[in-house]
């Protein structure tokens, strides 16, 4: 296997690696401040949980949005790098 088509696998499994610790951060961050957003808006307007459970929802949408992009763009790296590979098939020796 050549260096380059090497170091590209090392850069793609490096990148699934630190997706898990991205998708940890996507589902608490907004999490969190959905939580103290709701908190802060229905103690200014004396609701009951109600903006809570909307910026939760909220953050529940922006949290997948976040990890279906960033999966795709770990799957287009993954598919590129596996059709270099098939290109090259003497490389993968």
């Amino acid at each position: 296997m050549s260096n380059a088509l090497r170091d590209k696998r090392n850069d793609v499994s490096q990148k699934a690696f630190s997706m898990m610790f991205r998708v940890l951060a996507y589902l608490l961050v907004p999490a969190l401040i959905g939580v103290f957003a709701g908190k802060s808006i229905d103690a200014k307007l004396g609701t009951d949980k109600l903006w809570s459970l909307v910026c939760l929802g909220i953050a529940f949408i922006l949290s997948w949005t976040f990890i279906i992009i960033d999966y795709r763009r770990l799957h287009r790296d993954i598919t590129a790098l596996e059709a270099e590979e098939r290109a090259h098939p003497e490389i993968n020796k």
